[in-house]
């Protein structure tokens, strides 16, 4: 008789890609030929979001970074999320959530090291940018200049005139 331990990782991840993140989770857990198996399928898609209690420590977002393919990221996170590599993240989202103005144990991130973590990751094929707050030029000139594999770009948000014209040249 056949069990799932018995097929190739290649199926094993097909499967994976079927089923939920809870799934996901609970076969991690069963033993580390399952675990070696499906967690790629569950790091493959990050959101990191400051309101959602029990948010993934930056320390193992970290330590898995290079699973991470597709990610969203709250406009407001500790800085310690910016200062993550991401090596094969080829969809990023940063979005703009609500947040309890009193609550200020989450630093809104600076646009520069909006524009340092965009330079870090210049292979990123598809960009969503929804923000209140307007980005400087320089942004605007990293997505223009060094983000050569982008296919797609997103935008809703405030535009300077000389930020327009930054990425147009």
């Amino acid at each position: 008789m056949t069990t799932i331990l018995d097929l190739p990782d290649e199926i094993r991840l097909l499967i994976g890609k079927e089923l939920s993140a809870k799934s996901i989770y609970s076969l991690i857990r069963v033993c580390r030929s399952l675990y070696s198996s499906f967690i790629p399928n569950l790091w493959s898609y990050l959101s990191i979001m400051h309101f959602k209690s029990g948010s993934v420590p930056a320390e193992q977002v970290r330590v898995n970074a290079h699973r991470v393919k597709d990610l969203t990221f709250s406009s407001i996170l500790k800085k310690d999320y910016y200062a993550i590599d991401y090596p094969q993240v080829h969809t990023l989202r940063m979005m703009t959530f609500y947040r309890d103005d009193k609550d200020d144990r989450y630093l809104r991130v600076l646009p520069q090291e909006k524009v340092d973590f965009l330079r870090r990751h210049p292979f990123i094929k598809k960009l969503i940018y929804q923000h209140k707050d307007a980005l400087p030029r320089e942004f605007w000139e990293v997505v223009g200049t060094e983000c050569v594999h982008l296919e797609e770009l997103e935008f809703t948000g405030v535009v300077g005139q000389d930020a327009v014209d930054a990425f147009w040249r």
